[in-house]
């Protein structure tokens, strides 16, 4: 009779344990795993302009194969907003102060196009700066012709992008992993919970993301973690799809108890095409917070957006941002040469098709 009461208390303790585990891995089932590229080739990067920064900017955005537009790294009394032509490769114009004013910055964390209109968000000022293109093209002196300011009752954002007619972002959000916003910036949808008692300071630590990029043929968005080896495919519904793991870690960081001290530094930034993701991986631990440069990756993986992984771009140097043209066929990014950050490219035609 006690082997039996044993039994069944085994048998119990291992339900409930099991549960357990279900619970704290919801936001990670059905995950595949890969742990290498079939196809790795160095490629070297090609200067794009003699412009050099001392800090370097991070987001970017192309308007319509023609113009590259970058924030700008200097900071102080320089223009906020930098564009340079894709075809000749020169500086074409800047735009936009510091300060709080209407054609004026303090942090711009993100610039998009959507149809014909320029989305400046400034996260300092939580604001959104919209500006017509021909204006910023054309006109010496842009105003924007909307500003709005976004609604943050649901916490912190983190990265963003404008999918059809929303705005979905990542953030230290109180609940969930992703909030969808419509163009009055007001919450609409919420998705993604948390796993089970994660702490506040653990989805800080452990849920930060890259940016986030889309596919508007296929309807399609995706981001990856900081400091997991994970990236996730979501339709413009916010239905997960896929959520792809590895290639060095395989057990997430909310289930191994793994503190910040330990923390790698996986995925840093992503850039598209319809057919590509380019995602630019480190895997190195950060052994001195203020050397935060040495973490920064100097490989870019490229996956399908069935996230099936499809060749690993291999460079010398570390690479802070990066944005495909798809009609080009050429990958801008921001990299470091040893002195300087500056702005370099590489021909993808390889990999994208002649």
């Amino acid at each position: 009779m006690k082997n039996k009461k044993n039994y069944l208390l085994l048998v119990l303790l291992s339900i409930i344990i099991q549960y357990s585990c279900d619970k704290s891995d919801s936001i990670s089932k059905d995950y595949e795993t890969f742990a290498e590229f079939h196809t790795s080739k160095k490629y070297n990067i090609n200067k794009f302009t003699d412009k050099k920064y001392m800090m370097p900017p991070i987001d970017m955005e192309i308007i319509d194969d023609k113009y590259l537009i970058t924030e700008n790294g200097q900071g102080v009394s320089k223009p906020m907003i930098l564009i340079y032509d894709l075809e000749s490769k020169i500086f074409y114009k800047g735009f936009g102060k510091e300060g709080k004013g209407p054609n004026e910055f303090i942090n711009i964390r993100g610039i998009f196009v959507n149809n014909n209109n320029l989305w400046v968000y400034d996260k300092t000022q939580t604001k959104f700066k919209i500006y017509r293109i021909d204006d910023i093209l054309y006109k010496s002196k842009p105003e924007p012709k909307l500003i709005k300011k976004l609604n943050m009752n649901e916490g912190w954002i983190w990265k963003l992008n404008i999918i059809k007619n929303k705005i979905v972002t990542t953030g230290a959000f109180i609940d969930y992993r992703l909030v969808f916003y419509n163009f009055d910036l007001e919450p609409i949808k919420k998705i993604g919970e948390f796993p089970e008692n994660t702490s506040e300071k653990n989805k800080f630590i452990h849920f930060q993301t890259t940016n986030i990029v889309k596919n508007p043929k296929k309807e399609l968005f995706s981001f990856a973690n900081l400091h997991n080896d994970m990236f996730e495919i979501y339709n413009y519904n916010g239905e997960l799809l896929k959520t792809i793991c590895g290639p060095d870690i395989f057990k997430f960081s909310w289930l191994t108890g793994r503190q910040f001290k330990n923390t790698i530094f996986t995925y840093s930034r992503l850039g598209a095409t319809s057919n590509h993701i380019y995602a630019v991986y480190s895997g190195l631990k950060m052994n001195n917070k203020k050397d935060w440069l040495s973490v920064r990756g100097k490989n870019i993986f490229v996956f399908d957006w069935d996230g099936k992984p499809v060749k690993k771009i291999v460079t010398d140097f570390h690479i802070l941002s990066i944005i495909a043209s798809e009609k080009r066929k050429e990958l801008y990014m921001i990299y470091f040469d040893g002195e300087y950050f500056r702005i370099g490219y590489i021909d993808i035609s390889d990999i994208e098709g002649k």
